[in-house]
């Protein structure tokens, strides 16, 4: 029987089917396609809102009323079980510090007492060598940059120099 369908597939004749299929280009679609998609949609209904304006003005003033007390509850706990035990123990750990600050503040006091006594030459004097010593300081270290990050061979060429051969 030739003209008789079988209920099972031919495999060669899908394949077939399947590489004309892939062999098609792309159907491009129409220009108003799209417009005419949504225009056919039903018009998309809107969700609950949440818009606080729309709620009723006891149900916002009771809001309010909760946030607030649940505000200053919690700023009063965290002050009575947090902040103070903290400062409290901050304070303990910074005191040996703050004794050092002030004793540094008094040697600084002292100090400045005993050059203010001293004459105005001895003054003009240290003003020099500290001003000395930092310009030394400055040209050593240059002096440190230019020999330990500039290589050797790039400073000594005549092109580095500036020398056109």
């Amino acid at each position: 029987m030739r003209g008789v369908m079988s209920p099972e597939p031919d495999p060669r004749l899908a394949a077939a089917v399947d590489r004309l299929l892939r062999g098609l280009r792309p159907v491009p679609a129409p220009p108003r396609l799209v417009e005419r998609v949504m225009s056919a949609l039903p018009p998309a209904t809107a969700g609950p809102t949440w818009d606080w304006l729309t709620w009723p003005w006891w149900v916002r003033g009771a809001v309010l009323t909760f946030l607030s007390a649940a505000t200053g509850l919690f700023g009063w706990a965290m002050t009575v079980y947090l902040i103070q035990p903290a400062g409290s123990q901050l304070s303990t750990v910074l005191a040996p510090l703050w004794v050092l600050f002030r004793a540094t503040g008094m040697l600084v006091h002292a100090l400045g007492v005993q050059v203010s006594q001293l004459p105005s030459a001895w003054l003009w004097l240290a003003v020099g060598v500290v001003g000395s010593a930092v310009i030394v300081t400055a040209l050593l270290g240059s002096c440190c940059v230019r020999l330990c990050c500039v290589p050797w061979s790039r400073s000594t060429t005549p092109a580095f120099k500036g020398y056109s051969p």
